[in-house]
């Protein structure tokens, strides 16, 4: 058996009936770690009474639709919020029963999205919490990186290597290997839900 990596979700074959399917390849412990994240999610979404730790986490998930009008602002999330939460959860439980099914490893294209699009809302939340943008790099943190730093890589690399591109050439094996050989650390990494503490951000320099 070849000790090459893989992809965490490749293309492979069309399912039968002319629609494509996706391979997923993720190990025990990193299915473990993705369905505990989304279990996290779900509980920070679903919360009826959220802090403000809470609200500024999933600002960017919910951006304002009218920032230079508080009524109409009002008066949209009153209309929509509940709408959004919803949808955002009903994604997270499709991703969560597909990822808990360790006898089904296949994935159509809606799954692929579904996937793609829990594990990214996740990220936004935890780079939210660790004051982190899409332009920098949590390796120059060095030795300072938390565990969620080291997470939020691993999201990073885990969405860009699970897009639903057409079957091609194989990918170099330095791209299919996770950014940082401490993925262990990713166990203790957590989002603040349930009244937990906040973790110190970190602001990248």
């Amino acid at each position: 058996m070849s000790d090459e990596p893989v992809a965490p979700i490749a293309r492979a074959d069309d399912g039968g009936d002319g629609d494509p399917t996706w391979k997923i390849s993720l190990g025990l412990d990193e299915r473990a770690i993705v369905l505990r994240l989304l279990g996290e999610m779900r509980s920070l979404l679903r919360d009826d009474e959220p802090d403000d730790t809470a609200k500024n986490l999933l600002h960017r998930l919910f951006p304002p639709a009218f920032p230079d009008d508080e009524e109409k602002e009002a008066e949209y999330q009153r209309l929509m919020r509940t709408e959004l939460v919803a949808s955002r959860a009903a994604t997270i439980d499709d991703v969560a029963r597909v990822l808990g099914d360790d006898d089904n490893d296949m994935l159509n294209e809606s799954e692929v999205v579904s996937f793609m699009q829990a594990v990214n809302a996740t990220r936004v939340v935890l780079g939210t919490m660790l004051d982190v943008g899409e332009d920098d790099d949590i390796a120059t943190l060095g030795d300072e990186a938390t565990p969620e730093h080291h997470l939020y890589g691993y999201l990073s690399w885990l969405l860009r290597l699970s897009r639903p591109a057409p079957r091609g050439p194989p990918l170099r094996s330095r791209l299919l290997t996770p950014p940082n050989s401490q993925f262990a650390l990713t166990r203790n990494a957590r989002l603040p839900v349930h009244g937990s503490a906040s973790h110190p951000n970190r602001r990248m320099r």
